[in-house]
């Protein structure tokens, strides 16, 4: 009887340890899993951060959920300060062109506009070139608005000295 109990006792302590290493095993891999997502979010954040052109993430009911240096800095924000906000609410001049776009957006479309005219609340006005997708959860679903923009005002003040000289300076043939 008592070979029968060693025996039994030998299988189910082999059991727990091989469960025991499983467990292990899969910790490891999540924990190697987990230092890779790291370090995937922090280069992503990276190139966000670094990108020359303001990029915004906002959430499907339009507050901010991230925002690049260069969005910050044209928009004149804080990230600590809007996360969570809304984006109507901190950019009120906002044109109803962008506006239709974020609707679109929520609806799964990306909307592109190569050149708008935007007035600011100083009165100054700035030229912008933006574009907008729709970012997907885990269950395919949009989940919010992913924003790009890019502030082209010395750009087209620039076409505008050119077109001026065009007229003031006229072409000589011969």
């Amino acid at each position: 009887a008592d070979g029968q109990w060693g025996q039994l006792l030998a299988a189910v302590s082999s059991a727990y340890a091989e469960q025991d290493l499983e467990r292990q095993l899969l910790s490891n891999a999540l924990d190697v899993n987990a230092q890779e997502l790291t370090e995937s979010n922090r280069k992503l954040q990276l190139f966000i951060d670094h990108a020359p052109v303001g990029i915004v993430m906002l959430d499907h009911h339009l507050r901010y959920m991230y925002a690049s240096r260069r969005w910050l800095k044209d928009s004149q924000s804080n990230l600590h300060d809007i996360v969570g906000k809304d984006h109507y609410q901190h950019l009120p001049w906002i044109s109803e062109r962008a506006k239709q776009a974020h609707q679109k957006g929520l609806l799964g479309a990306t909307e592109t506009c190569e050149e708008e005219r935007l007035t600011l609340p100083s009165g100054r006005e700035e030229w912008y070139r933006w574009e907008v997708h729709p970012w997907f959860d885990a269950a395919g679903q949009v989940g919010g608005l992913i924003i790009m923009t890019e502030n082209i005002t010395s750009r087209k003040q620039a076409e505008e000295q050119l077109r001026i000289a065009a007229v003031a300076f006229p072409a000589r043939d011969g």
